[in-house]
């Protein structure tokens, strides 16, 4: 998915080298949950609007081979027409209502596997062959990519109740956030969070034992078990989680691929390194919860590759490995780069050779596009509100005469945002994570008043509101340079505005010529005040990397709008507090450019510039060292230690 401030994707990089044709583009139509059935109705629904075409290249798999509510079936001509007749007819296709909903960190009892499956073998390669056919004979060159995808993140860690279920070798800290009726299983979790596995396994006995009268059902008994196996495991009694989770792979409605993980990772406990690997690949196998293509995908992928001669294949098996992928399925940066360079190689076509780049032609839709949803991406996800500006201005008036007291100005009252419409409740509640907001007025006199500013992405208004302040330090070099280039933990204005959905980049932001003097020095001590205490509150944490990799599905495809969706070292930490944080200290900066504040004050800043920066490096540093195969039990020390000497500088 070609977005984000971070070029990059393969496409990114293929589109920059200056060796195409003037006036060559590439048209991506690529997001989450895009299927061949999907990219087969996009190319012949839209193929007579690309002009010339050139080359098409194939990249599927990941996402047929997910599990979902949505029945992705062969695309065909006959289908393609009722879709047209129902559209001509303003039979209008509404967004899809999922059964199973996603709960976090709170058990579902109603969630449904026999609801989802993934896009049929025999679907995927027909809508595929439909392409490739059409390309044979049109004589347009083809490339079709042999997906490959990351075998040791952890199966089964995108759908239902996983949250719930102990991972061997991944112990992260979440407890806190559980929501269970039962809470014996929320300290049975504690307990486990702490080590105390004799503890934990106790607690989870006794549930067993002694069941919730209204947790019955055949999965939470096999997430009891394949807990207690998991403590029995950490306490070296490595047969009897053998036995354990053997005997629960037996059984119905159990997570095969959650189990197999954690008896692959009993046989990696024995030293027994081909059973290990074994198992690993039968967890990958069984799991459908992920983007993640599985075997049976690729051999599809490889009679096609049979089956059309003229077709060029371009396996990634010969250039990526399981170091390339820190998330589920997007390799890093420099495996990007051998992807692009082995694609060019494949689309050596005199008509298509020059000396320029070319750009990028975003045509996004949604998961339901094969189904007849039409709606455009930013559209289908709810990035704009419903409110006019004329709503949110008239909410926000009402808003800021409530708050009459100063003492009730510093705050977030709670109260008050939950009288809001919710769309302006939530945008204003996010808004608080930033420390350029740090009270409740300062976040009312930036003034957001367009639908993006609190549709579904509210940080597209802070991407928007920092452009000016962004532009203003970029023209004061002795500022600006405060910051590392290298680090690039403080983005460039034209990165943030590449965030922005199209139509929005030249929107206003902040009116600096508006800031009087005395609002300059109050909310300048604000946002420092706001930002020593966010950068406290996210080293005291301590490494996030198991958090991180637990909770990949909550945070990834918000992050992938603002970084883009390769894999980055930086997904192992809190990126995005630390930008803000970056962002908040060129704020003060700015601020205190146009108030001419006194040398000692802007040395406060640059220390806290360094500090932040050590942060970054100090991340970097250990999340480039964490493998997820090792034991990183002395890793975790160090890098601990070294955040609580960053904490001590407070």
């Amino acid at each position: 998915m070609s977005i984000g401030a971070e070029s990059m994707m393969y496409p990114f990089k293929l589109a920059s080298k200056q060796v195409w044709a003037k006036g060559a583009k590439i048209i991506n139509c690529s997001l989450p949950g895009f299927t061949s059935t999907d990219a087969c109705r996009f190319f012949f629904e839209q193929k007579n609007t690309f002009g010339t075409i050139g080359a098409v290249v194939i990249y599927l798999g990941n996402c047929d081979t997910m599990a979902s509510e949505l029945p992705k079936l062969k695309h065909s001509l006959f289908r393609s027409l009722v879709l047209r007749i129902k559209k001509c007819m303003g039979s209008g296709i509404k967004k899809i209502k999922l059964k199973n909903r996603f709960l976090y960190f709170e058990w579902n009892s109603d969630f449904d596997q026999d609801i989802e499956s993934p896009v049929s073998l025999d679907i995927f390669e027909e809508n595929i062959a439909r392409i490739l056919n059409y390309c044979h004979k049109k004589r347009i060159r083809t490339v079709l990519v042999r997906p490959e995808a990351h075998i040791m993140f952890p199966s089964g860690s995108g759908k239902g109740n996983y949250v719930f279920y102990n991972y061997l070798g991944l112990n992260p800290v979440l407890s806190k956030l559980m929501v269970a009726d039962d809470p014996r299983l929320i300290d049975a979790a504690r307990m486990y969070e702490d080590c105390d596995f004799n503890k934990a396994a106790e607690i989870y006995e006794n549930m067993l034992l002694k069941p919730h009268p209204e947790k019955k059902s055949l999965e939470y008994q096999s997430l009891l078990v394949n807990n207690y196996a998991t403590c029995q495991a950490n306490l070296g009694n490595l047969g009897e989680a053998d036995f354990l989770l053997s005997l629960l792979l037996k059984e119905r409605d159990v997570r095969q691929e959650i189990i197999r993980f954690n008896l692959s990772m009993v046989y990696k406990m024995q030293g027994d390194e081909s059973e290990f690997s074994l198992l690993l690949n039968k967890a990958y196998e069984s799991d459908s919860s992920m983007y993640r293509v599985r075997e049976p995908y690729k051999i599809v992928i490889d009679r096609l590759a049979e089956r059309y001669k003229d077709t060029k294949i371009f396996d990634l098996r010969n250039v990526v490995n399981d170091d390339d992928f820190i998330d589920h399925c997007h390799p890093l940066p420099d495996a990007q780069i051998k992807i692009s360079d082995g694609i060019y190689k494949l689309l050596d076509i005199p008509e298509l050779r020059g000396k320029e780049s070319m750009e990028i032609d975003n045509r996004l839709y949604n998961p339901e596009y094969s189904l007849g949803n039409d709606s455009e991406f930013y559209q289908y996800f709810k990035t704009y509100s419903k409110m006019t500006k004329r709503d949110i201005q008239s909410e926000l008036s009402e808003l800021r005469n409530k708050l009459s007291t100063s003492s009730e100005k510093e705050a977030w009252p709670a109260e008050l945002i939950d009288e809001l419409s919710s769309d302006l409740s939530k945008a204003l509640t996010y808004y608080q994570r930033h420390p350029m907001y740090p009270y409740l007025i300062d976040a009312i006199e930036a003034e957001p008043h367009q639908s993006i500013d609190i549709g579904r992405f509210p940080e597209f208004f802070l991407c928007r509101k920092m452009v000016p302040f962004l532009k203003y330090m970029e023209a004061q070099p002795e500022i600006c340079n405060l910051f590392s280039e290298k680090l690039n933990i403080l983005r460039r204005s034209n990165q943030l505005l590449s965030i922005l959905p199209p139509g929005i980049e030249k929107t206003n932001g902040t009116d600096l010529s508006e800031l009087s003097v005395t609002k300059i020095v109050a909310w300048r001590e604000r946002i420092l005040i706001a930002v020593r205490e966010g950068l406290f509150v996210h080293l005291s944490k301590g490494n996030q990397i198991e958090f991180r990799l637990k909770t990949t599905i909550f945070w990834y495809f918000r992050e992938s709008l603002r970084f883009g969706s390769h894999s980055r070292i930086s997904m192992r930490y809190d990126r995005v507090t630390l930008e803000f944080i970056a962002e908040a200290l060129a704020v003060v900066l700015v601020l205190g450019h146009l108030a001419a504040v006194t040398k000692g004050e802007v040395e406060e800043v640059k220390e806290l510039i360094k500090l932040l920066e050590n942060t970054v490096i100090t991340h970097e540093k250990f999340c480039d060292e964490y493998k997820p195969e090792d034991c990183s039990k002395d890793l975790f020390v160090r890098y601990d230690t070294a955040l609580s000497e960053l904490t001590n500088k407070f």
